[in-house]
This record gives C-alpha cells, sequence and structure tokens, in this order.
C-alpha cells in the first residue's frame, strides 16, 4: 500500500523551513555525512558521523515518533522538532529511541562510541520498536539531525566544551570545600563535562507571540536527557 508523506520544504519562501542560501540547503538539509566534533578544547577530534536520512526506515521512524502529535501541530516546524526531540530519548516506562549511559556501564547493548552513524540505530529501532542501547551526547544529536533532515527540516550538530550542567538553572558552576581544601563530594552536584553536543535546527517561528521580531533561525534543541548528573565515559556528555 502506496502513502504520500508531505515533508517541508526549505525551497519554499512560505515555509517554516526556508532557507535562502541554496549553499547552506546543501550542508544541513540534503548531506546526508558530516563531522561531529569530541575531545577536548585543547584537541579537538572530529568524529564522521553518517546521517543516512535516505536510507531505509529512517523517514518511517521520524512519522512513527510523530504518530500522536495532533494534526494542527503538524504544521509547525517548531512543533515537530520538539515532538521528535522528545522522542529520541527513552523513559523510565521505557518509550523512547535511545538509552543513555553516563557511567561507564555498557552492558546488554553497544558502548556509545561504537557508533558512527545513525542508520543502524533507526534500522534497529525500527523492526524492535524497543530503545536502542547505548547513547551519549554525540549519539544523540547525530540521531535528531538525521529525523530532522529526513523531515526536510535543515539541522546540524553543534558542540560546547567545557560545558557546564545540572548548575540549577544558574549561570555558573559550584564547588564546595572544606576547611582543609578538599572537594565536599556531598554538596557539590554541578558538573562541567569536557564537551557536550546537541542538535540546532533552521526554522521560522510563528508560533512565538513576537512572531517576526528576530528569533527565526538557528533553534537550539538538545535531546540528552537531563537527568544524566555524572560526567559521561570520558568527561562528555
Amino acid at each position: 500500500q502506496q502513502c504520500i508523506v508531505i515533508l517541508f520544504n526549505p525551497w519554499n519562501p512560505d515555509d517554516d523551513s526556508y532557507m535562502s542560501s541554496q549553499s547552506d540547503i546543501q550542508e544541513y538539509v540534503l548531506n546526508d555525512v558530516g563531522t561531529i566534533w569530541r575531545g577536548t578544547h585543547r584537541q579537538i577530534v572530529p568524529l564522521i558521523w553518517e546521517y543516512g536520512q535516505y536510507e531505509e526506515n529512517c523517514l518511517d521512524v521520524a512519522l512513527y515518533l510523530l504518530r500522536s502529535l495532533k494534526s494542527d501541530d503538524c504544521r509547525s516546524a517548531a512543533s515537530i522538532s520538539r515532538a521528535v526531540m522528545l522522542q529520541v530519548s527513552a523513559d523510565q516506562d521505557n518509550a523512547g529511541l535511545l538509552v543513555g549511559s553516563f557511567k561507564g556501564r555498557h552492558g546488554g547493548g553497544m558502548h556509545p562510541c561504537r557508533w558512527n552513524g545513525s542508520p543502524v540505530i533507526l534500522q534497529r529501532y525500527h523492526h524492535s520498536k524497543c530503545p536502542v542501547r547505548y547513547a551519549q551526547s554525540w549519539v544523540y544529536a547525530g540521531v535528531l539531525v538525521t529525523l530532522l533532515r529526513a523531515l526536510g527540516i535543515a539541522s546540524r550538530p553543534t558542540t560546547c566544551y567545557n560545558a557546564a550542567w545540572c548548575t540549577g538553572k544558574l549561570d555558573h558552576s559550584d564547588r564546595h570545600f572544606s576547611m582543609e581544601g578538599d572537594l565536599l563530594f556531598d554538596l557539590t552536584n554541578d558538573r562541567v563535562w569536557v564537551y557536550h553536543v546537541w542538535c540546532e535546527s533552521w526554522m521560522r517561528r510563528d508560533d512565538l507571540p513576537t512572531a517576526g521580531s528576530g528569533y527565526d533561525g538557528w533553534q537550539v534543541l538538545d535531546p540528552t536527557p537531563r537527568d544524566q548528573g555524572g560526567a559521561g565515559q570520558g568527561g562528555s556528555g
């Protein structure tokens, strides 16, 4: 049985995903291979990642993750992107696409560093409908980029080095020491990861009450679970 899927159209000026630059469309929508940056701020390491948005089952998974979205919300790139992002990370009820592993335990799954592309992850999920194990921030971001490019939304991974985490929404990281100068681990919950990777997507923000006030463009989408306070393998997020 054939079906017709209407994707976002970055060539159409009336579309939420419209980009005026053809080179940007080529880079952030059409390219199926790219670079995710890892390492440290002193020694940046490139990881060649296969997005593979044209590969079998990638679009199928994107549509499956959107199955519960209301039809009116399917018209908005912001609503679509947010809905896909929330489904990329598996929750405690085992609903979602990827399970994170941030404390060096990878039994029953693949070490996050062994992945080098999205298609095999999405194909495993498509066949089992069970979360794939395991991921850290660059894997979450790479898979989200694939799903959104498959839907026609320009997306790219972005890396932040020395990334603060679990700071209680403050703009600084706190550490508590004893009178002897020893770090008090029980009172120090803030973390600074060596690096953290998220996804950015290009769209018009007509959903905001201040539409047309300069908020169009690259939007941050971070699919890495928020409740992972510990440093990841190698100190990454």
